[in-house]
């Protein structure tokens, strides 16, 4: 899950999450080690640059900025995407800098992983704060703007929901519908809600 920007970032649901999907961190180091090997390959990188020491874990919400800053520093001009989650070259590369680019990407990413506990599955708790954000805060956001969905899934029932057919209040959306409703509503609690920070 990723958070949006808008309505509802302040939010916090009536009882804070108990049951927080946890990870050694062995188990953390080894994940890490996977994903940089799948980054490598997807980055064509044959011969990837060494892992760097971890300088830090991150959460989601950091990766704009601090793939920003990070590749800063090597020298590559880039910006944050528009919703601060991702980031883009501030100028086309030229094709002799795309490899030296690729490893600078791969460096960043080695050296401010984001945090493998933002990969596991939601447990019961946390989609518990999920129903009540989108209950809460969302549908009525979706309803100011004409939208609703067709059928709402219980509070018991939506675990099952959201896990077997990823059940949400936007799924019946166009793309145009969903655009409009993402630049005024966030589709998705804040990551402290959901991670009890």
């Amino acid at each position: 899950m990723t958070e949006q920007a808008g309505p509802g970032q302040e939010w916090r649901p009536r009882t804070p999450v108990q049951d927080l999907p946890s990870l050694t961190e062995e188990e953390k180091r080894q994940i890490r080690e996977l994903d940089l090997a799948r980054r490598a390959a997807d980055l064509r990188l044959d011969d990837p640059p060494p892992t760097w020491e971890l300088v830090r874990w991150i959460t989601p919400d950091e990766v704009g900025e601090v793939s920003k800053h990070c590749l800063e520093e090597l020298g590559f001009s880039v910006e944050s995407a528009s919703d601060g989650h991702g980031y883009r070259l501030a100028q086309p590369l030229p094709e002799s800098q795309v490899s030296a680019y690729h490893e600078a990407v791969y460096s960043c990413a080695s050296r401010y992983t984001v945090d493998p506990t933002y990969g596991q599955g939601l447990t019961d708790d946390q989609l518990r704060v999920v129903h009540e954000y989108y209950t809460d805060v969302l549908m009525p956001c979706m309803a100011e703007l004409g939208f609703a969905p067709s059928t709402v899934p219980s509070r018991e029932q939506f675990p099952a929901a959201y896990r077997n057919e990823g059940w949400t209040p936007f799924n019946e959306l166009d793309k145009a519908s969903l655009d409009k409703v993402q630049q005024s509503c966030a589709l998705e609690p804040p990551l402290g809600a959901l991670f009890g920070r």
